[in-house]
């Protein structure tokens, strides 16, 4: 569970960084759904519309402290996707369980 964990607290960070207006009362919200064996989150959030090809690749030899969010929110999850409808930002999150060696 710690890598789900991690890829939600990530997924938040970057909403709050990057994502919200600053000075803004915008909140952040979730929807958690157990389908079987999937877990199934999703975050949303009104904020400045976001696309993960915009996002420069991480950089592995030690130049930079940060950077890491999307990949280890991709390498966590075994499905991530961004939407941005109506004014609403949606991450959503998918790992199945049961191909996890992570328990609960």
């Amino acid at each position: 569970m710690f890598g789900i964990q991690l890829a939600v607290q990530e997924a938040a960070s970057n909403i709050v960084l990057h994502g919200l207006v600053p000075g803004s009362s915008q909140e952040i919200a979730t929807e958690l759904c157990l389908e079987g064996t999937v877990v199934h989150i999703d975050i949303i959030h009104e904020g400045i519309p976001f696309s993960p090809e915009n996002v420069p690749s991480p950089s592995f030899d030690g130049s930079r402290d940060h950077g890491f969010g999307v990949f280890l929110i991709n390498q966590l999850m075994d499905e991530v996707s961004y939407t941005f409808t109506q004014g609403q930002n949606r991450i959503a999150l998918s790992k199945d369980l049961s191909r996890s060696e992570e328990q609960c």
